[in-house]
């Protein structure tokens, strides 16, 4: 399966449906009755958000596009929820240098990636299961920056930490992860592709790639067939 992993980029990209409401008839108001009507209809529960939640919200504001997501789905429920969650769960000083790691700098970047990899060094069991789900969304992206060092670093740094920690309890993450990894072992760049075969051998022992391999094949296959569809750039 190794041989259809083609070392070219991909994108994931959102449509954002929108749909005018029907027209509604009013009886004849005063505009002053009708904008107090308006503004006395706002939902109150806006203003009661936690912190946490607003601190996600902002970082998908601000990572939306970074992190494949696309800034559409900021309010398409479930997935916001879930993403909310997820990130809410963690230290903030992870989410700190998660942030840095999805700014635009390549340099920014790099010192996120150094700095996640040193804070997951010390973090229990359940700070890297948290972040791990967060890793199956951003990982994608990250391994695809334009910038050969992030993409090694992200690798040799944080992946790698995370390999390391969670051990087995990797295994229901990975196939959301294993076709973009895949794929980084055939970078055209050197240095990324080894650094991205050592996170992958220190996560799954070579008697283990084809046990592996079977095990995600239809998520293998899936990004093949996606690969096929996407438009060259």
């Amino acid at each position: 399966l190794y041989c259809f992993f083609p070392p070219f980029a991909f994108g994931s990209s959102c449509r954002s449906l929108s749909s005018r409401p029907p027209a509604i008839s009013l009886a004849p108001h005063s505009r002053a009755d009708l904008e107090h009507t308006k503004q006395s209809k706002q939902p109150q529960k806006m203003k009661r958000k936690t912190a946490s939640s607003s601190s996600a919200i902002s970082f998908l504001n601000q990572s939306g596009d970074s992190l494949g997501l696309g800034s559409s789905l900021l309010w398409s429920g479930s997935i916001l929820k879930d993403f909310v969650d997820e990130y809410a769960s963690l230290p903030g000083e992870i989410n700190t240098a998660l942030k840095k790691s999805m700014k635009k700098e390549a340099t920014t970047k790099l010192k996120g990636l150094a700095e996640l990899s040193q804070l997951l060094e010390a973090q229990p069991e359940d700070v890297i299961l948290s972040f791990l789900e967060v890793w199956t969304r951003t990982y994608p992206k990250l391994s695809l920056d334009a910038d050969k060092r992030v993409r090694q670093a992200v690798h040799s740094g944080p992946f790698l930490t995370l390999v390391r920690k969670a051990g087995r309890n990797l295994a229901p993450s990975l196939k959301k992860l294993i076709g973009q990894w895949i794929s980084s072992q055939m970078d055209p760049i050197s240095d990324v592709s080894e650094a991205a075969k050592s996170c992958f051998n220190e996560a799954i022992p070579a008697s283990k790639h084809l046990q592996t391999l079977m095990f995600c094949k239809k998520e293998i296959l899936q990004f093949i067939e996606d690969q096929t569809q996407q438009t060259p750039p």
